[in-house]
């Protein structure tokens, strides 16, 4: 299964690049990805780490994934493993007209996805990332008006 759903934020590169990879700021801006930790600097780093916490459904769900790959200004991705589906997170970043487009794909496989459950519930993740998304353009573009 793929999610896949894209922003242009009305801020500049650094701005975006800044609020998504700020592991700190998350609290102030995020209200799909929670309870954030990590190792120290508390930045997206390649081969660290992280914790968060998400609420697909009723109960919370903690996640632990490990940064795969971090491109400056290019790319991110994350992935790990919870209840037999493995989740990979790719951000993309390009230059657009009056801003950064930002899409995110995500990717689930594994056995347990052909369960009902899962397979119902793509809606709701998609609208977790859309709201993800959101987001971060009103936290970049209010952060741009005060560099």
């Amino acid at each position: 299964m793929i999610i896949t759903a894209s922003v242009t934020i009305s801020a500049d590169i650094n701005t975006v690049w800044d609020t998504l990879t700020d592991l700190t700021c998350w609290k102030d801006w995020n209200t799909v990805i929670t309870d954030v930790t990590g190792e120290k600097p508390r930045k997206l780093t390649e081969g660290r780490p992280f914790n968060f916490c998400i609420r697909p459904f009723a109960l919370p769900v903690r996640i632990e994934p490990i940064v795969d790959e971090v491109v400056p200004y290019k790319k991110i991705t994350w992935s790990g493993k919870k209840f037999g589906v493995l989740a990979r997170h790719d951000f993309f970043f390009e230059d657009s007209a009056g801003g950064v487009k930002v899409t995110s794909v995500e990717t689930f496989t594994g056995l347990k996805l052909t369960l009902t459950w899962f397979k119902l519930s793509k809606w709701r993740l998609y609208s977790m990332t859309s709201l993800l998304l959101d987001e971060l353009k009103k936290a970049s573009e209010l952060a741009s008006q005060y560099r």
